[in-house]
């Protein structure tokens, strides 16, 4: 009996040593796993102060020549050439692509085009909206709005892929847009506040945004200073020549086809809608595997490394470690991240929503602000609770669930993204069946 007690006495030492041992071991890991995500935040906060410092550099090179310096957004994407003094803005919802010239006289249709054919930074986008090739099988794209209805009647040509309209009328440039300015500081401060919100452990929010806020603030007392600057050397500016371009209905088609076998891998795996796929990445970067923004996100589908990278590691890929931006940029594994969110938000935050579509507009809008701010738009006193939240929305019609995020999404950014993506996946869903896949 002594020697049994012994041997109990002993095993019973040895369990408390390797409990003792594994407690330690979990503490150091949870504190490795600390530092390595302080680290990374930091990392993050550089990028995005040096991505926005390049931002606001360029702004003031254009604040030289343009009253106007329009930038990209959400909205639309705007190019320059190297010089400055062309610029293409293409609204991805209305199909057109706007060039505008510098000029103090009027140019010729041949001038104008030659300003961005010839130009490395414009080439790529306005081969492809010049290109005279048809998809003779893909049908035109239907759309309920009347405008756009016109728009694509006008893009009818017989004697080419692309009908062109030139307005030779010279306008003078409006004074300073000093508010257009601010207007684009705030929405990137939006930005930035969602992937933290979305991101972030609550504690360490708090701390974040308000760094961000004085930063945004400062930006933007830079901003006026730059337009002070600029308008006391009183600058001439030079008046605005456009020549609007219908792009062709193959448009997108060309701009997806080196990936659409990655697409349709993933969609096979998830079983997920192509249309959505191709809808947010046209949204996201318009089909650019080296696109960037401060947030800081990657790649086609604009994948954030510490919000949407780390929850599709973890919870798909078993691993606690986010992706690289390296790897990011490759669109395979890109497309794998973007998809895997998205099965994510669909089947798993969103999965009681009964409703396809309803849960359809739930996830678009996730995607870009986090489920948690989809969750705060239906429960009465803004709780993150997605319980709550999915209770609220399968007693909503789809309609119903659309007009209640457009209307009570805590970010107009994502209000705008959600519309924006919900017509161009309308849009797909129309074309992609004629594409040769």
């Amino acid at each position: 009996m002594r020697i049994h007690a012994l041997i109990c006495g002993f095993l019973v030492a040895q369990v408390a040593v390797a409990g003792d041992d594994f407690a330690s071991f979990k503490q150091q890991y949870l504190q490795q796993s600390q530092q390595f995500a302080d680290q990374q935040r930091l990392e993050y906060q550089k990028f995005r102060q040096e991505y926005l410092a390049q931002y606001d550099d360029f702004r003031q090179q254009l604040l030289q020549f343009w009253s106007q310096p329009l930038q990209s957004s959400v909205d639309e994407r705007v190019i320059y050439t190297k010089d400055l003094q062309t610029r293409i803005r293409i609204d991805d919802v209305a199909q057109t692509m706007l060039v505008e010239h510098l000029t103090d006289k009027p140019l010729n249709e041949t001038e104008i085009i030659a300003a961005v054919t010839l130009d490395s930074n414009t080439a790529d986008e306005i081969s492809i909206a010049l290109d005279k090739e048809q998809i003779s099988s893909e049908p035109a794209i239907n759309s309920e709005d009347s405008e756009q209805a016109n728009l694509d009647k006008k893009a009818q040509s017989t004697t080419a892929a692309v009908e062109t309209a030139v307005n030779v009328q010279l306008t003078a440039q409006p004074p300073l847009a000093s508010a257009q300015i601010k207007q684009q500081i705030e929405s990137q401060y939006q930005q930035a506040v969602m992937a933290i919100d979305n991101g972030e452990p609550a504690a360490k929010q708090q701390q974040e945004i308000a760094q961000l806020r004085a930063e945004t603030d400062k930006r933007e007392q830079q901003a006026q200073q730059q337009v002070i600057e600029v308008s006391a050397h009183q600058p001439t500016y030079k008046q605005i020549q456009t020549h609007q371009l219908m792009l062709p209905k193959d448009y997108t088609y060309k701009k997806a086809k080196p990936f659409l076998e990655d697409y349709q891998q993933q969609v096979s795996h998830y079983q997920l809608p192509m249309s959505l796929l191709l809808a947010i990445t046209q949204t996201e970067s318009s089909f650019n595997p080296a696109a960037t923004s401060h947030i800081p996100a990657f790649g086609l589908m604009q994948i954030v490394p510490r919000s949407a990278g780390l929850d599709v590691a973890q919870k798909i890929y078993q691993k606690q470690q986010a992706p690289t931006a390296t790897q990011l940029y490759q669109p395979d594994v890109n497309i794998e991240y973007g998809a895997g969110y998205l099965s994510i938000l669909w089947y798993d935050y969103f999965d009681d929503v009964s409703d396809l579509l309803s849960r359809k507009y739930c996830v678009i809008a996730a995607y870009n602000t986090g489920a948690g701010n989809v969750a705060r738009a239906f429960n009465p006193h803004g709780e993150r609770s997605l319980k709550k939240a999915v209770k609220e929305i399968n007693q909503l019609t789809p309609e119903q669930v659309y007009q209640t995020l457009q209307q009570k999404l805590p970010y107009d950014e994502t209000k705008h993204y959600l519309k924006k993506v919900t017509l161009l996946d309308n849009r797909y869903a129309t074309t992609i069946n004629a594409w040769d896949l």
